[in-house]
């Protein structure tokens, strides 16, 4: 069995063991009585194994080992073995080679170093919410000048947001550098969108002024928020959803804003967000004593106590009746220009 077994990888051997099938018989006292001296275990293997395709043929049924006398056991063990064959196509399908690009990352102190990015690198950085932006040449030098920022309006303009492999590939250069910053928005839309109202002239909010929307998300469960929710609904024009979940939110010293992002924009869209900010101011006079929603309430009283701005953001600009229709809820659209976003006036 030696001989047969050498010739057989690890993978081989696994299967081998995996079907295998032992019967084991012990004896009594058989090496003490005369007429019964201690008898050998053997091997025996069934299947012709030799005709499948990473077997050698072999003809080895049974291989004797003497047991020792101090263990009066006779051992048979049966090999079966069922026919294996090998998906060559599908193994080599794991050993696909991943793309790779070698980019310079800088980091949130400023230095700068050299990582190898794969093509997968991308599902990994939405799954911590993480966004990846090219910085150019140009905007470096604005960095340097500014500890690390680019001033809003300047024209050089704010770093890209990169969202895919193939627009990295597309976008590369040798000299650009990279980022990696917290995300703190619900989709990279969202993201681009608060950059976008962060650099429009005479706005008062900064990046570091956005917060977490998970810790802001309200769902109507109870019974009571039930209750809250349709009271609302059929006295107001201006509808809550069943649930509030922002995909942006800011809050600076004296001023807040609520952000929506929408593919496509409709009346519908415009509606939950006048809708939900004036909910939420109504929700968050209730008293808070023993409500479990007491966390909730307090940030978001915090945020309304300010001047409060609402945003929504689209891929495609909206006409100009829709426009007129969310200017007059005092609802502020940004659409998506190129690769960034602009406010439509």
């Amino acid at each position: 069995m030696r001989p047969f077994l050498s010739s057989l990888s690890s993978f081989h051997l696994r299967r081998l063991v995996s079907h295998t099938r032992c019967t084991a018989y012990r004896s009594r006292s058989r090496s003490s009585s005369p007429t019964h001296p201690a008898q050998p275990f053997s091997l025996s293997f069934a299947g012709d194994i030799g005709k499948h395709e990473g077997f050698r043929s072999f003809e080895k049924p049974r291989v004797p080992v003497v047991a020792p006398s101090s263990l009066p056991v006779f051992l048979h063990c049966t090999l079966r073995v069922k026919p294996v064959r090998f998906l060559l196509q599908k193994m080599s399908l794991l050993n696909t080679t991943l793309q790779t690009l070698v980019v310079r990352l800088r980091d949130m102190s400023g230095n700068v170093t050299q990582q190898k990015l794969h093509n997968r690198v991308f599902d990994a950085y939405e799954a911590k919410s993480l966004v990846f932006q090219v910085i150019s040449p140009a905007q470096q030098l604005v960095m340097r000048q500014y500890n690390g920022r680019i001033p809003p309006m300047h024209p050089a303009g704010q770093p890209l947001m990169v969202d895919s492999w193939s627009e990295l590939v597309e976008l590369h250069k040798p000299d650009n550098e990279y980022q990696l910053l917290p995300r703190r928005a619900r989709n990279n839309s969202a993201y681009a969108v608060m950059s976008a109202i962060c650099c429009s002239a005479g706005s008062p909010f900064e990046m570091d002024h956005r917060l977490e929307p998970v810790d802001f998300k309200l769902v109507f469960k109870s019974q009571a928020d039930q209750d809250a929710r349709t009271a609302f609904n059929l006295k107001q024009t201006d509808k809550v959803p069943q649930t509030i979940f922002l995909d942006g939110l800011m809050e600076a010293p004296k001023a807040s804003a609520l952000v929506s992002f929408y593919n496509i924009l409709t009346p519908a869209h415009v509606n939950n967000l006048a809708g939900t900010e004036q909910f939420l101011r109504e929700w968050c006079r209730e008293p808070t004593d023993g409500d479990r929603h007491r966390q909730l309430k307090l940030g978001f009283s915090s945020l309304l106590s300010k001047q409060t701005h609402l945003f929504l953001g689209t891929n495609a600009a909206p006409g100009r009746e829709l426009l007129n229709y969310a200017k007059a809820k005092n609802i502020f659209v940004y659409a998506k220009k190129g690769s960034t976003y602009q406010y439509v006036p």
